[in-house]
């Protein structure tokens, strides 16, 4: 049996044009309208489900318990059902590739490693000025650290955070009040160690 360019093996770096062209992302642009219609019946279905929930939940509602899935009223339960489904056909076709290529993992290890990457950047963004101040003797150079330090920091937090602008703009001030306060003690031991007061 003779085998045909389609089922031979295809290097990536060696894609020609006509590879590319066979290949099955040449339909991201229908893959995504695909996915976007899905996207606006889940939303309607939610709506409605939503809808549901606050009919059952009325004061003058029939007493129904809302808590249990096995006791779901028969509207209900068709809706979630749809959901279900919907939600299904969704996640195998926004995966990208093969659904069985999907690796799932637990999030601990990606918690712990935050935490850490968290306490060592505030741990750096703290104890660094700190020292650099207390070395440095002209009070330009000192507020040209605590300058890029402070733009560091807001740097860290527009990249490394989801925060309102205010949210941001406050823990910056906080940040740079803190470098002040360094400021201030490094140059009251540099007026010690010259025998100022």
């Amino acid at each position: 049996m003779a085998t045909t360019r389609a089922d031979e093996d295809i290097e990536l770096d060696k894609l020609s044009q006509e590879d590319v062209d066979r290949k099955p992302w040449r339909f991201d642009g229908l893959h995504c309208r695909i996915l976007l219609r899905l996207q606006d019946q889940l939303a309607g279905l939610e709506e409605e489900l939503d809808l549901l929930d606050a009919e059952f939940s009325r004061k003058t509602a029939k007493d129904v318990d809302n808590g249990s899935f096995r006791k779901n009223q028969e509207s209900r339960k068709e809706v979630l059902e749809s959901i279900t489904a919907k939600l299904e056909r969704y996640d195998l076709d926004a995966l990208p590739g093969d659904a069985e290529m999907l690796v799932v993992g637990k999030d601990e290890h990606v918690d712990v490693l935050a935490v850490v990457a968290i306490l060592f950047t505030a741990s750096v963004m703290l104890i660094a000025p700190l020292w650099i101040l207390a070395v440095i003797e002209d009070m330009f150079k000192k507020l040209g650290v605590i300058t890029a330090f402070v733009f560091v920091f807001l740097g860290v937090l527009v990249w490394g955070i989801l925060a309102r602008p205010f949210e941001t703009l406050a823990a910056t001030a906080g940040y740079s009040v803190v470098l002040v306060v360094f400021l201030q003690f490094s140059t009251g031991l540099q007026n010690v160690r010259m025998g100022g007061t």
